[in-house]
């Protein structure tokens, strides 16, 4: 839609409700918005703060190119922590509001399982109440044509109570809620890194809490029920099962890159076809760290091919063919459609490259290793994990964790170390590291967009 004119765009988002049309007006005049903030504010934060929240909820992919454009407008002042919290390092790019192509509508992703213990504010109330909370609740959100199952385990360790959140349908498990407030009548829990807030009734017999839970400036209706059969986050396909074979056209593994706006996102596609037109399928979502995605239903009549992603209202239509043994068609979002091809994997490279990778053993003049540090952006601490490997032809790759943001496994882009100087960028989500290993510590640079902040890390053990 780059090229279209202003009035177009306009009329395309009125009469059709096309958010991939109002995404481009935000992307052309953000520097507007903060303009304009900036005078009736004069506070730079505030002005951030304000183009940040200017980025729409967009559907899926749409808000990583979004909010790409507002940092490269400068829409986030030099200093701005607040809009960094609120939306430009909301990985998943992923992510102004975890709109990423599969994320369907709220930040939430995989964090494996990093359980967080939680801050009870109002403590000896909230603690009584959650003695009787106990156990696991569950209810679906429903907003933009996409219903997402959220589950709610609630728990004690050490005699502490805990909570985390899996969204079964974007397979993300374990994300934590750091902060909770409960009594007799009443359920509340905030995720302040993915700027989530929860605010619930419960009724007499204390079987359900309904209320609204919001991100950002949108508020979806949420009613949660006890449960002693939650839904579960599905497991990985194990590799045997999609590993290619004679008599199956689309068993395998299967890479594509879904280009929206100035975004690239990676597809990774797997297929088991474990009896003739049968067939089990996931998808991860590479640079939004996004895994394990279920695929609801998939049909093959040579050479097309349909499957359903239902919870996040995705479509894909395709034909098998071309050089290299390709599916090229058509993903379809959200009444958007986009162009995409997915090429057929070499499996054993793949896993030939990652059983390569030299993490190393903790000499303080290594840079390989698995590295944990924390970023402080205003009130929100977001802990920060690197996994550094050297490959046998003597480059580098990285991925990076933000655990309180439910990212994980998200692949830079360059990972570039000239003794003792280090640089690793994500192109997805506009971030740049750029640090100095001494004394086996890395001391650095968080950049992203217009938005500086410090990050050191230490090394810490595999996880």
């Amino acid at each position: 839609m780059d090229e279209w004119a202003d009035m177009e765009l306009l009329v395309e988002y009125v009469q059709h409700g096309s958010d991939e049309a109002f995404a481009a007006l935000v992307t052309r005049y953000v520097h507007l918005v903060y303009s304009a903030a900036l005078r009736k504010t004069g506070n730079p934060d505030a002005a951030g703060a304000m183009s940040a929240h200017a980025v729409p909820a967009a559907p899926a992919g749409l808000a990583p190119a979004v909010t790409a454009a507002v940092l490269a407008k400068g829409a986030v002042a030099g200093g701005t922590t607040s809009a960094l919290v609120k939306g430009t390092l909301k990985l998943m790019a992923w992510t102004k509001a975890k709109t990423g192509i599969v994320a369907g509508v709220i930040v939430l992703l995989a964090a494996g399982t990093a359980i967080v213990a939680v801050n009870a504010y109002q403590a000896a109330r909230t603690r009584t109440a959650l003695a009787v909370l106990q156990g696991d609740w569950q209810g679906t959100m429903a907003a933009d044509q996409v219903r997402l199952r959220l589950v709610v385990h609630i728990f004690k360790t050490n005699d502490a109570f805990q909570a985390v959140l899996d969204s079964v349908d974007q397979g993300a498990k374990n994300v934590p809620i750091t902060a909770v407030a409960a009594g007799p009548n009443f359920f509340n829990f905030k995720m302040p890194a993915l700027d989530v807030d929860y605010r619930g009734t419960l009724n007499g017999d204390r079987t359900e809490v309904s209320g609204t839970l919001k991100q950002l400036t949108k508020t979806y209706p949420m009613t949660f029920t006890r449960t002693t059969e939650a839904a579960r986050v599905a497991e990985p396909l194990p590799a045997d099962d999609y590993a290619p074979r004679a008599g199956s056209d689309l068993q395998g593994a299967w890479e594509g890159t879904l280009k929206v706006g100035g975004a690239e996102l990676r597809l990774d596609l797997k297929i088991a076809e474990p009896a003739p037109g049968t067939f089990h399928a996931q998808m991860d979502s590479v640079d939004q760290g996004a895994r394990n995605l279920s695929v609801t239903s998939l049909t093959y009549e040579k050479p097309a091919i349909r499957f359903e992603m239902s919870a996040i209202n995705a479509l894909f239509e395709g034909t098998l063919g071309g050089p290299g043994d390709q599916l090229q068609g058509t993903w379809t979002q959200l009444g958007q459609k986009y162009p995409l091809t997915f090429r057929r994997m070499a499996a054993t490279a793949v896993a030939a490259a990652e059983a390569a990778k030299d993490y190393g053993h903790g000499d303080l003049e290594q840079v390989q290793g698995h590295w944990k540090g924390e970023i402080k952006a205003g009130q929100t601490t977001l802990p920060i994990v690197f996994h550094i490997a050297l490959m046998p032809d003597g480059s580098y790759s990285a991925t990076m964790d933000s655990p309180a943001q439910g990212a994980n496994g998200i692949p830079a882009t360059t990972a570039a170390f000239t003794p003792p100087n280090i640089r690793l960028e994500w192109k997805a989500i506009s971030g740049v590291y750029q640090g100095t290993l001494k004394n086996g510590r890395l001391t650095g640079t968080w950049r992203q967009g217009q938005v500086s902040l410090s990050l050191n890390l230490e090394r810490s053990a595999a996880p």
